[in-house]
């Protein structure tokens, strides 16, 4: 079961991708494409939303500097054997999804995820770890923010 926070109309999602959100003033589940059109689906039932389907998410294997996009990237592991990789991550309010971020190396280089624009990450411009499987999520708040876990 996918649950869907409210809020008004986000901003248009990257080319060939979707938005699903639920638009707060109507009360409306809505999907908005990346040209801005914007489509009803269903008005919110009391009862939570079951989509069915199948999303696919694959782990993308970087070994060098990247800027992550919003429809291939979600699960990653860097292999820093060749030096440091810096990844940077889209404009917070343009995520779609976390992303997963993995150093699957057993070198001492380090993984930094800088952020865009004038986001943020957790109050910083940048987070970095140089251990063996160590990993962090970045969840968007869909505004300037990019969160840890």
């Amino acid at each position: 079961m996918l649950r869907f926070p409210e809020r008004a109309e986000p901003s248009n999602p990257p080319a060939g991708s979707y938005r699903v959100y639920v638009d707060s003033a109507d009360q409306e589940l809505k999907i908005k494409d990346s040209t801005g059109a914007v489509t009803k689906i269903a008005n919110i039932p009391a009862t939570p939303v079951i989509i069915d389907g199948l999303i696919t998410l694959s782990v993308t294997a970087i070994n060098s500097d990247t800027t992550l996009n919003t429809t291939t990237h979600r699960y990653i592991k860097v292999d820093t054997s060749g030096g440091d990789v810096t990844l940077t991550l889209p404009l917070s309010a343009n995520g779609v999804w976390p992303y997963d971020i993995w150093k699957t190396s057993s070198d001492s280089n380090t993984v930094t995820v800088v952020r865009s624009g004038s986001d943020t990450i957790s109050g910083d411009t940048s987070a970095f770890w140089h251990t063996e499987y160590a990993h962090s999520e970045f969840f968007p708040d869909g505004g300037t923010e990019w969160l840890i876990k």
